[in-house]
């Protein structure tokens, strides 16, 4: 059974958001409390996790933050290492911070066990690479040991691996990032509207957690201006990309449905407001400097802007809506969906004192 089927100890001895990173990515748990976790002998491999200060949870998440302990089998560590690699969406600095120790077949360390002799053998540098697999496809992630029952070089080869930074080419992560701009865009027009605004959230997450990683200050220097403004624009118009679907996926009607479906959808198109306002920020990208998209750009965000207000219905947004069509009008003169939008929201003001 042991060698079947492979379990996995998780567990960390400080307060750390792995109950989040284990439900944001599906990670299937054969248990997960102390009491059910310490039934279980013979485990594969051991993953303790530690910080040496606390980390706040996600936003809104119903997990506590605490100490944790869970049993889980060794197929399921890709889906949990592809959330580890996300971990800093959880908790900003969690990646730079966590210490981690991989510890292979403890069940062998101890003093009389009935797995001792076979496991011995069956434990090859196969089946070893096997378990670390997954850990040595992770990056930026300093404070790593390996220990236990593994090959020295395997343990250094990993600890290595891992701690390498993972955005080390400015070209390497532009062609990624407009990669998949040009993904999402392909689903836009095969109509998998869903499909798109998935993978441009991802574009620009991703941004995101390039932006606040160890590794952005050496890609400034690489890079320099050329890199910032092009990553700066491309999660721009990703958030755009992600407000023009939104609106157009709701229609005016469902502004003032109630379900969960429509909720999502406005905190998405809220999130990717933020998002474009957020790279217009004094110093967002880089001290002493504030980046500016085109006139162009600008403008289509002020329309949606005022085109989002205006079907919500919400007359206290009255004013905020005219300005924001006055601002895309005054950079675009001559555009006729901001002509007519800025007719449809006059229209608007009317209808509310008549």
């Amino acid at each position: 059974m042991v060698k079947t089927n492979r379990f996995v100890l998780l567990r960390s001895t400080t307060p750390l958001p792995i109950y989040d990173i284990i439900a944001l990515y599906n990670v299937e748990t054969v248990a997960i409390n102390e009491q059910s976790v310490s039934q279980f002998k013979g485990y594969m491999l051991e993953i303790r996790m530690s910080a040496p200060k606390p980390f706040p949870n996600v936003e809104e998440s119903p997990f506590p933050m605490r100490p944790m302990s869970a049993m889980l089998l060794s197929r399921e560590l890709p889906r949990f290492c592809a959330g580890l690699s996300r971990a800093d969406c959880v908790s900003l600095g969690m990646t730079a911070a966590v210490q981690i120790l991989l510890k292979v077949a403890p069940v062998l360390e101890e003093s009389v066990s009935p797995y001792k002799d076979s496991l011995t053998e069956f434990l090859s540098t196969a089946v070893q690479q096997s378990l670390l697999k997954p850990f040595q496809d992770l990056r930026t992630f300093k404070h790593v040991s390996v220990r236990g029952h593994v090959s020295p070089k395997l343990a250094t080869t990993v600890e290595h691996e891992m701690a390498k930074d993972k955005w080390p080419d400015p070209a390497a992560v532009l062609l990624g990032m407009q990669a998949k701009r040009e993904k999402g865009k392909e689903q836009y027009n095969c109509r998998d509207y869903a499909g798109a605004m998935d993978t441009w959230y991802e574009c620009g997450e991703d941004i995101g957690l390039v932006r606040t990683s160890p590794s952005w200050d050496n890609l400034v220097l690489q890079g320099r201006q050329p890199f910032i403004d092009t990553l700066a624009n491309l999660h721009f118009t990703a958030s755009l990309n992600m407000i023009h679907v939104g609106i157009y996926s709701l229609g005016p009607v469902s502004f003032v449905t109630n379900n969960t479906v429509t909720g999502a959808l406005l905190k998405t198109i809220e999130d990717s407001i933020w998002a474009a306002e957020n790279c217009m920020k004094p110093e967002f990208w880089q001290v002493g400097r504030t980046w500016r998209p085109s006139d162009t750009l600008l403008a289509k965000l002020r329309y949606r802007q005022a085109v989002f207000l205006r079907l919500s219905g919400d007359v206290r947004r009255l004013p905020l809506a005219i300005r924001y069509i006055t601002e895309a009008h005054d950079l675009l003169l001559d555009d006729s969906k901001i002509s007519a939008e800025a007719r449809a929201i006059r229209q608007w003001g009317i209808g509310t004192h008549s």
